[in-house]
């Protein structure tokens, strides 16, 4: 998968020298299908195929409409391309249909940088784990109170715990055998949000406590790396 990395900087792969734009405004990952994840990390977003995509990600293909803040289109011409001259002026042809400042202004491409664009940075899977995935991540860390549980990892958890428990003589062993591990995933879950593990003595309050723990469990990861670990929404083999 090579990368392709875009913002005002100029140790980005694609400049594009507007102030509006982030340093490192967003990265393009080519797929060994041809296809593209645009990945942006900035705060104002980016415009494509009409939709505003803020530090989030899109699947793309080449020609699709991406519409940088100050309003300069992306050019695929220079993406991927070979011979490409170290200046490109990425042109703006067609009238803008939203807010932004519809000046033209400057891309450059660095030269010699066309291919082998490195390993890829920070590629997040925003797609809930299986039903399968999340009860095997759960008894693979069967004693684990270190690192991080996904939001959907601890819900299907908890939906197997719901379904078992009303089940005769197995919900008592059930309980007994998941004792264990959905302790250690509630902890793993805090994690995630950025708080300790601790905070989930508060649960023996009645009322105010659980529903505390269910604010918490229902919120999405942190963001990026946390006291706790990585993301564990990276997907494998990112950076």
């Amino acid at each position: 998968m090579k990368q392709i990395r875009i913002g005002r900087a100029s140790d980005n792969d694609i400049v594009v020298a507007n102030p509006e734009v982030s340093g490192h405004h967003a990265t393009l990952y080519e797929e060994n299908d041809g296809s593209f994840l645009y990945v942006d990390h900035s705060t104002n977003g980016t415009l494509v195929k009409g939709k505003t995509v803020r530090n989030g990600q899109v699947r793309i293909s080449r020609n699709d409409e991406v519409v940088f803040p100050g309003g300069e289109r992306l050019d695929w011409a220079i993406v991927g391309g070979t011979g490409i001259p170290k200046t490109v002026r990425m042109n703006q042809t067609r009238p803008m249909s939203h807010g932004w400042n519809p000046n033209q202004v400057q891309g450059a491409v660095k030269s010699g940088r066309n291919e082998g664009y490195g390993e890829c940075e920070s590629v997040m899977d925003t797609n809930p784990l299986s039903f399968g995935k999340a009860i095997s991540n759960v008894f693979s860390n069967y004693a684990t109170f270190s690192g991080r549980a996904r939001r959907s990892e601890f819900w299907w958890f908890a939906l197997l715990n719901v379904l078992v428990v009303w089940i005769p003589y197995l919900g008592w062993v059930w309980s007994l055998a998941v004792l264990i591990p959905g302790l250690a995933l509630a902890v793993r879950r805090l994690h995630d949000t950025g708080r300790s593990g601790w905070f989930y003595l508060l649960s023996v309050i009645p009322l105010v406590g659980w529903i505390l723990m269910i604010v918490w469990f229902c919120q999405d990861s942190e963001p990026g790396t946390n006291r706790y670990g990585k993301n564990p929404k990276l997907l494998k083999g990112t950076r």
